[in-house]
């Protein structure tokens, strides 16, 4: 069944009239003809009264008007919504994210890219870093922001940043020795980080002794050390915005020499919303 046979079986339905249905559909009355006949052998049925040059429906053709006229208001609006789709309008961009990059960046990726990209509804899962692949790769999630690299060779994977592990604090604790502090206070670890085994093992070969804590979630530390609780060797980008706000002290940058933390962008199909958003990330981290 063919489109433009029930365009032209609902015109000359409207008209009653072969000739003023082929002039609304610009089309010659023989092609008119021709698809209704060809609609009425489909159907195996008739759908008009044919008397000399009139026609009207007889009550096949009356019962079936109405389905025909909602399989083409369908078939339009679907072809309106790829339309849009296509061009950029009512797009849908779900993004998997690790909750540290979550809870410290994500503010500020998603404000510029919702001002930049106001017809794209964002969606956000946050998940852990070793699921983001996973998700990528099933379909659930466009792109995602992770603290690993994953090792699937189908994804894209852009390293957005790789930056130094910083030690931040109490603000009370800023004009003492990086040695006293260490001796005197708790370092808030995130065991599931994937620096901290390289953390840990850099703090034994340079301090005597330190007292960890395990806190399994980083927003959790960040609370902690803003209460006045420990200290906590952390991506400098999760802590820039309490450091700019002055709410915690930035106590050593180059303790940790060689342990860095890296970011990456990864998705699976490129579009013109996932590059963008991918050109903010850099941006935003760049800075």
């Amino acid at each position: 069944m063919e489109i433009h046979w029930l365009k032209s079986f609902i015109k000359a339905a409207k008209y009653e009239n072969l000739r003023l249905a082929s002039e609304e559909l610009f089309i010659s009355q023989p092609a008119v003809t021709k698809h209704i006949q060809s609609l009425e052998k489909n159907l195996n049925t008739q759908l008009f009264i044919r008397q000399n040059k009139s026609i009207r429906l007889n009550q096949n053709g009356e019962m079936f008007l109405p389905i025909a006229q909602e399989i083409i208001d369908t078939y339009e609006a679907g072809i309106h919504q790829f339309q849009q789709y296509v061009e950029g309008f009512e797009r849908e961009l779900t993004i998997a994210i690790a909750p540290q990059i979550a809870n410290s960046m994500l503010p500020s990726i998603l404000k510029q890219f919702s001002k930049q990209k106001s017809h794209v509804s964002v969606r956000v899962e946050i998940i852990k870093s070793n699921e983001i692949a996973n998700s990528i790769q099933s379909g659930q999630s466009h792109v995602g922001l992770s603290k690993i690299k994953p090792v699937n060779p189908v994804l894209s994977v852009k390293c957005l940043i790789d930056e130094p592990i910083v030690c931040v604090g109490p603000k009370h604790l800023e004009s003492m020795d990086m040695v006293e502090i260490i001796r005197q206070e708790k370092v808030l670890t995130h065991e599931y980080a994937p620096y901290w085994d390289e953390v840990n093992h850099q703090l034994q070969q340079q301090f005597t002794h330190t007292t960890n804590m395990k806190v399994n979630q980083t927003e959790a530390i960040k609370q902690m050390k803003l209460e006045g609780i420990g200290v906590a060797f952390l991506p400098k980008s999760v802590v820039r915005k309490e450091l700019e706000d002055d709410r915690l002290a930035l106590l050593a940058t180059n303790i940790l020499n060689t342990c860095t933390s890296k970011t990456y962008f990864i998705s699976k199909h490129s579009s013109a919303e996932t590059e963008h958003l991918f050109e903010i990330c850099k941006s935003i981290y760049g800075t």
